[in-house]
């Protein structure tokens, strides 16, 4: 019988940090992706980076960042 994901997940949780951090990597690397969805990623970042130094979005402060009001 093979391992279960319950199983992996509380072998994975034994890890340290960093070997943590290495399978996840690992994990997310393993999986396909749709090349049309990264395109509409980096269509969107690329037009918040444009309308922010366009001045049109000026972003937020340090102080309006870490705030939790909406």
């Amino acid at each position: 019988m093979g391992t279960t994901l319950e199983e992996a997940k509380r072998i994975a949780m034994e890890l340290d940090d960093s070997d943590r951090l290495k399978l996840a990597e690992h994990l997310v690397a393993s999986v396909p992706f749709d090349p049309q969805v990264q395109e509409a990623w980096i269509a969107e970042a690329e037009r918040r980076y444009q309308r922010m130094e366009s001045g049109e979005d000026p972003g937020l402060t340090l102080e309006e960042f870490w705030s939790d009001e909406d």
